[in-house]
């Protein structure tokens, strides 16, 4: 019944009032489901349940959620975990054997025991341990947490704090992405203050790795590294290899921090002219710079070109402006 979908989409199911479409997953006609209620509970049921219907029909009930909403539905794979997020940021996984086969349409089994100190299910997932977390809230803060980090624990707990939120802040959404490999070790162009810096950014983000920073004498020549753990200095003295291969890192970093900065102004100064334009605004600016990359090529354009990009009695101001400036 999809082999042909129209430009303008096709309807496939039928929404009461009081419904709207959570998930959606395709499935093999041999699979067992997944339904999550935001009250804890969680059914486990055989796809076969579910008799097949016309794309008009709105289906059946899959689960009961008993004053709750649906916070998602996953199928089921051998040897993965459930793990659940609720919205006060606690979260655990459970291995998926521990969730029976259930009846299609009951309440299910307690999935996660909810209090105040962690509130209702936001959302849950059917992970393994070679991906990532990703926690959004409702304040616009994001993390990024490797599942194999992640507390494995029985169906009736109530979790562990993944993240730590701000005050009248909730979770809000989470999605599951690729494990992205993170480096063994750290190491800062600064002291101690630039140190626990960096290391209080690395905790918000639940991330262990080794920092180490670039001590510089009276003189602010690098001279020791500082152990973030135990806060001993090793002296670089005598150790020309170490010291040499250090210094380079510090000249490049320096390089490309210099070049950025000046690649940043270069940026605004050209923005700031081409802002004295008529007619000229941040999107326009910002197409003619991507477009032609400098105000030379720029002035250099014909109309025919430029007008391109913006229309032509402003090309023409800006030709005008430009040749006289």
């Amino acid at each position: 019944e999809f082999d042909s979908i129209r430009t303008n989409g096709k309807k496939f199911i039928t929404l009461k009032d009081d419904d709207e479409l959570v998930s959606v997953k395709k499935t093999t006609g041999n699979d067992e489901i997944l339904m999550a209620s935001s009250n804890g509970r969680m059914v486990r049921f055989n796809e076969s349940a579910v008799r097949i219907m016309g794309r008009g029909a709105s289906g059946v009930r899959g689960i009961n959620l008993d004053g709750g909403i649906l916070v998602g539905m996953e199928i089921v794979e051998p040897n993965e975990y459930v793990l659940v997020i609720t919205e006060k940021g606690y979260g655990k996984k459970t291995p998926v054997d521990e969730y029976r086969i259930t009846n299609r349409g009951g309440k299910g089994v307690k999935t996660v025991n909810i209090t105040e100190k962690n509130g209702s299910i936001v959302s849950f997932k059917t992970v393994d341990d070679s991906k990532d977390l990703m926690i959004i809230t409702d304040s616009g803060v994001i993390i990024r947490l490797a599942v194999d980090k992640i507390s494995t624990m029985s169906r009736v707990t109530q979790g562990v704090k993944l993240i730590n939120l701000k005050e009248d802040s909730i979770v809000s959404s989470t999605a599951i992405v690729d494990k992205e490999e993170m480096p063994d070790l750290i190491i800062l162009d600064g002291g101690l203050n630039q140190i626990n810096a960096c290391k209080e950014v690395l905790n918000t983000l639940n991330l262990n790795i080794k920092v180490v920073g670039l001590k510089k004498d009276n003189h602010h020549r690098t001279n020791a590294l500082l152990d973030s753990d135990t806060l001993k200095t090793y002296d670089l003295t005598g150790h020309d290899d170490v010291f040499n291969y250090l210094t380079r890192i510090q000249d490049e970093v320096h390089r490309f921090v210099i070049t950025y900065h000046k690649t940043i102004r270069s940026k605004g100064m050209l923005k700031s002219m081409l802002s004295n334009v008529e007619g000229l605004g941040t999107q326009r600016i910002n197409n003619l710079l991507k477009k032609f990359g400098s105000i030379e090529k720029i002035k250099n354009a014909d109309i025919q070109e430029l007008k391109k990009v913006i229309p032509e009695n402003i090309a023409i101001e800006l030709k005008r402006y430009l040749n006289e400036n």
